[in-house]
């Protein structure tokens, strides 16, 4: 099945968040629409989003507010602010919050679109590289202990199980030659350590299978790329 990024609305005008909701999910994204702020926060601590649009004036719960949860809870997961409050110390308030982008109705669609694709191309392609730990997608690779981290276990790899995964983790979205990875991780790219490549390959491919979004890919005659899927190139 495709996999698709999930957006949460939070907006109580029932027309303007069906109509947006309406757009986007046409547009091949997941969209959960919730009416107050209370609502939206419960359905955000249910599952997991690639990005929140928040209006400001909500019912129960403010968007502000709301917003402040959502990064107490979580601090990755990035929101807009979609709301007809346009004073400069309303939008000053907004980013101070944590918000990734502040848009004032009346907006263009086309533009607003433009704007979530820039911000989950930007996060969910995210890859970071602090204190030799690696994290991609959902894995957290700590290349000292050679422990991979999982949304729901903890794996203990061997050591040439860490180096691979650490040399696809560093070149996302590269072709990694298949001569450089028995080099680099065996020292050697002769015919035996070809077939214990493909073995290696085989386990990391069922660790991998865990998260949707990442692929590891075979190019015919070359190597190997390890891809994070989404579905930008699917928007018009």
């Amino acid at each position: 099945m495709e996999n698709r990024y999930k957006i949460l609305i939070v907006e109580d005008d029932k027309n303007a968040g069906f109509l947006l909701k309406r757009h986007l999910t046409n547009l091949n994204f997941e969209v959960v629409l919730c009416v107050d702020g209370e609502i939206g926060m419960q359905a955000f601590k249910k599952d997991k989003y690639d990005l929140c649009i928040l209006d400001i004036m909500l019912p129960k719960k403010d968007g502000i507010v709301l917003a402040k949860e959502i990064r107490e809870f979580d601090e990755q997961t990035p929101f807009i602010f979609l709301t007809a409050r346009n004073l400069k110390s309303d939008k000053i308030t907004g980013y101070n919050v944590g918000c990734d982008d502040y848009i004032c109705k009346p907006f263009d669609i086309d533009e607003f679109v433009f704007k979530i694709n820039a911000i989950l191309r930007r996060t969910s392609f995210k890859q970071t590289v602090v204190l030799n730990e690696i994290t991609v997608a959902s894995f957290v690779l700590k290349t000292n202990s050679r422990i991979l981290q999982t949304k729901d276990k903890i794996i203990n790899l061997s050591n040439k199980e860490s180096l691979l995964l650490e040399l696809f983790f560093k070149n996302i979205n590269k072709v990694v030659p298949r001569s450089q990875i028995m080099r680099e991780v065996w020292g050697n790219d002769d015919f035996f350590t070809s077939k214990n490549l493909d073995v290696y390959l085989t386990k990391l491919r069922k660790i991998l299978h865990a998260d949707s979004k990442i692929k590891l890919l075979n190019v015919y005659g070359f190597g190997y790329k390890l891809v994070l899927s989404n579905v930008i190139s699917h928007i018009k």
